[in-house]
């Protein structure tokens, strides 16, 4: 028997992870629209670079690649069907999504709101899903239909398309097509009674069929989703309902397929479906320095609301910039807040010897290393950005990182320029642990028995760092920081006590200048008392002289603007395109907060409350036993012990 030829498109319409082989043909759907704006963001020129290297595109020959943002998908569908032979007329064409696969695999994984979740399309998810050609061939052949399996629903398809959780698809307009549907093709009117009454639906428009059944089958939904198409008005819908064809067509395939099972000639396979959380991963840049001569390569890690800060931070360290020297920022981010990431790069505009790139981290991190990343309290796991650095930045030697709350009183060039000798980085020392050690006795022992560390003035802060990436690749640090990070599994103080063990002895001591920790008044009052003269002698000199502020902890100034150097972080803050978005942000999270003390304060109340009532019910009851059931006594024993601890908290 010869062995069948399949093609399955796969769907991108941005960068991320590669799902290609000779069976799995990624393509770039909406791409003649590609730098129009849509849900994610126009393309840039290097994203879209990308997608033209290592896809085909839906914009050649017969298509209808300018419709994609109310089609989607279905662009790649229609451009199958009109040029079977660009994809050398196969045996079977199907479609999968660039983070919704098919999986392959003859045994049922873990499931997830019935599908399969991996972090990412690594090596370890093929092996897992059997998404080999081979094991595809062997999988498929014989069927005349693949498709996801069905989604079993709280109530009907038609009902879920009326009321969808996401609020972005109109009844009226699949009445429409059902209307349509029922003129053009009136023997599937009972199959589509049968599907929208049934309990189960086909979503995602994951399908492979065998090329004959998808011609037919494209004909049939086309000739339907172009008459729709004509009846409805989406003149007033947002980027999400307007894409109401596409939706409408996953519903329309979950009736051409009870339309097959009903007609029961037809070998159809449901296979599980399969869901991509983190698709960067493996999306890598070629990031060159940004100007021949003169660089200063500046590195921040951010995610979430941290963009607003760092652009504070970058706005500070641009006023201190040297016009002879060339600054070149890179933004080690999150794949989210296009807006933000756009308006972070135009803080260089106006300077030609300062260039911003943002880069997607998650495509330099697997899944597996990521899900181990420990976080807690106010930390994000973008503090650990940093320690894939030599894995971003090959082309690079030495770099400067910063953390994202601080602000730059001075030219970092100086900085850039310190000899670091035969260090592998250089930092300050960690003031704010230093203290922690002298006065807390947990402190010492984490430091001397799960770090190593004997002195903690060889304890730094990894908030700024120069770093010799060559010593560190050649050196293989960076693997011996992951390593390190297995090892110590639920660090205290996250990624800064990863690189204290693993960099012990190759970090060369900065000024305290560089890295002023403005905070220790608020967290330890009397620290230039408790702690040694010597000591603290260097901090307080700096206090009102030093070239950088972080602001660690929990005391930042966007939060509190009562504390200096607060007037300092909301200068800059006006220069900025956030400097609304600061403010509305912070609001409210006070407001929040203010709501929750007040909860959390009537649920004390009303617990001590109902201790109060235990209390003198478990007395009664001892007393009316005449002493004989003690076990209520030891309850109000409890109740009475229980509320004096209340009544004592200063919360």
């Amino acid at each position: 028997m010869q062995t069948p030829k399949i093609k399955i498109l796969v769907g991108y319409h941005k960068p991320a992870t590669l799902l290609k082989s000779e069976i799995f043909t990624p393509i770039h759907l909406g791409r003649a629209i590609a730098q129009s704006e849509n849900k994610d963001g126009a393309l840039d020129e290097n994203d879209l670079k990308w997608m033209l290297d290592n896809m085909i595109g839906d914009d050649t020959g017969d298509n209808i690649s300018d419709r994609n943002r109310n089609f989607n998908e279905l662009t790649a569908f229609y451009w199958a069907w009109k040029n079977l032979d660009k994809l050398d007329n196969p045996d079977y064409i199907g479609f999968m999504h660039y983070r919704r696969h098919l999986s392959f695999s003859s045994e049922k994984l873990p499931e997830d709101n019935q599908m399969y979740k991996s972090f990412a399309l690594d090596d370890e998810y093929i092996q897992k899903c059997r998404l080999s050609d081979d094991n595809v061939v062997n999988k498929i052949s014989g069927y005349d239909v693949v498709i996801k399996s069905r989604h079993r629903l709280p109530g009907t398809p038609y009902q879920h398309y009326e009321h969808n959780d996401e609020g972005n698809t109109h009844i009226k307009d699949y009445d429409t097509a059902l209307r349509v549907l029922a003129e053009q093709y009136p023997e599937y009117k009972s199959c589509a009674d049968k599907y929208n009454g049934g309990k189960f639906a086909y979503f995602t428009n994951t399908i492979i069929l065998r090329t004959e059944l998808f011609v037919d089958y494209c004909k049939w939904l086309f000739n339907i989703l172009f008459a729709t198409w004509t009846q409805i008005d989406i003149s007033n819908y947002n980027a999400q309902e307007a894409r109401a064809i596409a939706y409408i067509s996953e519903w329309l395939m979950g009736i051409y397929i009870t339309h097959m099972q009903d007609t029961t000639k037809f070998r159809i396979l449901e296979l599980q479906g399969t869901f991509i959380e983190n698709t960067d991963y493996g999306v890598i840049a070629n990031i060159q320095p940004a100007f021949d001569e003169n660089n200063i390569p500046i590195v921040f890690a951010c995610e979430g609301d941290y963009y607003l800060y760092t652009a504070v931070a970058l706005c500070s360290l641009i006023q201190r910039a040297s016009p002879q020297k060339n600054y070149d920022i890179i933004i080690l981010a999150d794949a989210r807040a296009h807006r933000q990431r756009l308006q972070l790069i135009q803080l260089a505009a106006n300077h030609s010897n300062v260039n911003i790139r943002v880069i997607k981290a998650l495509s330099y991190i697997d899944g597996a290393i990521y899900n181990s990343l420990f976080i807690s309290h106010h930390i994000a796991k973008s503090a650990y950005y940093r320690l894939f650095i030599p894995r971003v930045l090959p082309a690079y030697n030495k770099i400067l990182y910063f953390d994202s709350d601080i602000l730059i009183y001075k030219d970092v060039a100086e900085l850039f320029n310190i000899n670091l000798g035969n260090n592998s980085i250089a930092a300050t020392t960690d003031i704010v642990l230093n203290i922690s050690f002298y006065l807390e006795t947990w402190a010492q022992g984490y430091f001397t028995d799960k770090l190593g560390i004997k002195n903690p003035r060889d304890y730094f802060n990894s908030g700024v760092l120069v770093m010799n990436l060559t010593a560190i690749r050649d050196k293989e640090l960076d693997k011996s920081c992951l390593a390190k990070l297995r090892e110590l599994n639920n660090p205290t103080f996250w990624d800064q006590d990863v690189l204290n063990c693993v960099y012990k002895g190759q970090a060369k001591r900065l000024d305290l200048k560089w890295n002023h920790q403005f905070a220790i008044p608020y967290q330890k009052p009397n620290y230039a008392v408790d702690c040694p003269t010597e000591f603290v002698k260097e901090y307080i000199a700096n206090i009102d002289d030093h070239y950088i502020t972080h602001f660690t902890d929990s005391f930042k100034p966007w939060i509190d603007p009562s504390r200096a150097p607060a007037e300092k972080f909301w200068f800059y803050a006006r220069q900025t395109p956030f400097y609304d978005e600061i403010i509305l942000k912070n609001i409210a999270k006070v407001a929040q907060s203010q709501i929750d003390n007040i909860y959390r304060l009537l649920r004390e109340i009303y617990y001590m409350d109902k201790l109060i009532y235990n209390k003198r019910r478990y007395k009664l009851f001892y007393l009316l036993s005449l002493g004989i059931a003690k076990k209520y006594k030891a309850k109000y024993n409890n109740a009475k012990n229980r509320l004096k601890q209340l009544q004592r908290s200063p919360n």
